[in-house]
Order: structure tokens, then C-alpha cells, then sequence
């Protein structure tokens, strides 16, 4: 099984050398665990480090916000875009208002998803956070559905993918 480095420092000895190519990650835990940084770790040190391109989508936090995180770390994002090595994206679900508009919202941005990752030949994807669908999804046999359904069709994209999701706190 051909495994994907994460680029970051201790985990991959302790996962084998890396994700399995194509496999699907669910990162959970609390607020400020360092689930974000991770995700975005994993997408930068693959630019960076492995040359391998990818795709950063936030259901949260905007655009400058992600970009002046990264700035902290002095990590480089500016060149890798210029280079096609890295794309961040905020994926839209606000506009639905029930449970058949969000179901066709989540193909829509799953299809602007694929074009992205198709326009860059990204290998690698990192969606954060899955507990924002919980936001615009309040019935949980929907809001079951359509994450099955995203995941599935994440999995079609064929990339390494790592979710994001934050677990409460006790």
C-alpha cells in the first residue's frame, strides 16, 4: 500500500509512513486542538516538501483569515499558489434553505471542488470543517445523508483527504 507522507513531524512514524493514497482522514477533536493547523500542514508541507499539489476548503473561517494563520508560521503560501501547487477555497452553503436546496448546494460545490483539483492536479484535499454542515443542516437523519453523500463523492475525486471535525468538550 502506497502511503502519503503528512509532512508533519512524528506523525507519519507513528501512521506507517503516512495516510494510505486515496483514503479519507476524520481529524476530530476539541477547540483548539490544532485540527485546522494540521489540515493545513498537510496541504503545505505536500507543496512544499513532496510537490504534490492541493486543495485547502474552509466552511468557516475567510480567506485572509487562513492566509494570516499561515503567515504566522512564515509558511510561503503566496509562491505555491503562483505555482499551481496550492489553492485554498471557501466552500458556500449559506444560501439554502431546506433540505433539497442544501443537498443540490453540496453537489454544486462538490462539482467546484472537482475543478479545482482537476485544474491543479491536486493529490491532495483538506475540507474543514464538517461541523459547520451542522450549522445549516439542523435534522441529523438529513444532516447523516448529505456528509455520506459528500464523503462519497470526495472519495470519486480521488485524492488524499483529510475532514476536519470538532467533538464537544466534557
Amino acid at each position: 500500500m502506497k502511503r502519503i507522507p503528512s509532512g508533519i513531524i512524528g506523525l507519519d512514524e507513528l501512521i506507517e509512513g503516512g495516510f494510505p493514497e486515496g483514503s479519507s482522514i476524520l481529524l476530530s477533536g476539541g477547540p483548539g486542538a490544532g485540527k485546522t493547523i494540521a489540515a493545513m500542514q498537510f496541504i503545505y508541507e505536500g507543496a512544499r516538501t513532496y510537490g504534490e499539489p492541493g486543495l485547502y476548503v474552509t466552511l468557516e473561517s475567510n480567506l485572509k483569515d487562513i492566509t494570516w494563520n499561515m503567515q504566522r508560521f512564515q509558511w510561503d503560501i503566496k509562491t505555491l499558489q503562483e505555482k499551481n501547487l496550492m489553492k485554498i477555497y471557501r466552500l458556500n452553503l449559506g444560501n439554502a434553505r431546506n433540505g433539497l436546496e442544501m443537498e443540490e448546494q453540496v453537489q454544486s460545490e462538490l462539482e467546484i471542488i472537482t475543478r479545482m483539483v482537476d485544474s491543479i492536479g491536486a493529490k491532495r484535499l483538506a475540507i474543514d470543517s464538517t461541523t459547520a454542515f451542522g450549522v445549516w443542516i439542523a435534522d441529523q437523519g438529513s444532516l447523516r445523508h448529505i456528509l455520506f453523500e459528500f464523503v462519497n463523492k470526495l472519495k470519486e475525486i480521488g485524492c488524499t483527504t483529510i475532514l476536519t471535525s470538532e467533538i464537544a468538550q466534557e
